[in-house]
């Protein structure tokens, strides 16, 4: 079977560097209302920003990333950042100050409302909905793969989709529901085996004001 040819075509050097830097590793992109662009990566500086035409604008984050993953931009510009070694979830204003950390650096353990410690197991994507609720997926590899919802404070959770299946959150998208993709194993017994299997949360939510679009790898 033949693929249709896809209406892209790739801009080599697209983005313009600091003289010297490379990016390492790169796990997501990002988009705001400006259109400009972010990328996260495993690098120095490892959350960069460039305008539209790929000129460096800034980058921010240093000593802050043990395994940077997931980036999300919500519709107030607020930028969200997964880090699934040091199990912590970091909320930046649209100027890149670090206004929340979800999650205790370092430690490993489950998020519970009335423990001391309020944990994450390698949360590798946060994703807001419009009334401000956040979607945390955690698990990859080794954290027990669940998706937790808070509130927009992030005071208070519930459990969702995905408790005690052997299985690795992917990524989740902000369409009409919350999607979230499992990859590397069926997603229950009687599914058929495979790469990747997809399902939806019942948790419907809507698309961000600025149409924004968030793409994130392993």
């Amino acid at each position: 079977m033949t693929s249709p040819p896809l209406p892209y075509v790739a801009v080599a050097e697209s983005f313009k560097l600091p003289a010297g830097m490379n990016f390492r590793g790169t796990s997501g992109v990002a988009f705001n209302s400006k259109g400009n662009i972010f990328v996260i990566h495993r690098g120095p500086m490892p959350l960069m920003e460039f305008d539209a035409d790929g000129h460096f604008v800034r980058g921010f984050g240093d000593g802050m990333f043990e395994r940077s993953h997931g980036l999300r931009i919500d519709a107030q510009d607020n930028i969200w950042a997964t880090d699934v070694g040091a199990n912590i979830v970091y909320k930046f204003n649209p100027s890149g100050r670090l206004d929340m950390v979800l999650g205790v650096k370092g430690h490993t353990g489950e998020w519970h409302p009335f423990g001391h410690l309020r944990l994450f197991h390698e949360p590798n994507e946060a994703v807001i909905g419009p009334t401000g609720d956040v979607f945390v997926l955690q698990g990859h590899g080794k954290g027990e793969p669940r998706v937790l919802k808070f509130d927009h404070d992030a005071t208070s959770s519930r459990p969702g989709a995905g408790r005690g299946r052997a299985v690795k959150p992917g990524c989740a998208d902000q369409t009409d529901r919350t999607n979230v993709s499992y990859r590397s194993c069926p997603i229950s017994p009687g599914d058929s085996p495979g790469d990747s299997s997809d399902f939806q949360i019942n948790a419907p939510i809507t698309a961000p004001a600025n149409g924004a679009t968030q793409n994130n790898h392993s």
